[in-house]
């Protein structure tokens, strides 16, 4: 990842980090425990859809490949 893609990303996950908090009910951000359950439910809400869109990718096995697959997975 070039140098210029690691800065806009840092800047659009502090803005979804934002965006986030905003939206999440003062009482589920009092505790540790409270926090690690409204991120894991938002990551799992609202992210995970939306980036996982380049796993679905038909060409996907053409533009990746891992040598170390079956070491990995198996």
């Amino acid at each position: 990842m070039t140098p210029e893609n690691k800065k806009l990303l840092d800047t659009y996950v502090k803005e979804i980090a934002s965006i986030l908090y905003k939206n999440t009910p003062a009482e589920k951000i009092e505790t540790f425990e409270g926090i690690e359950t409204a991120v894991c439910y938002q990551i799992l809400e609202h992210l995970s859809p939306k980036i996982a869109f380049f796993c679905r990718r038909k060409d996907w096995n053409n533009h990746r490949t891992y040598p170390n697959y079956k070491e990995l997975y198996w």
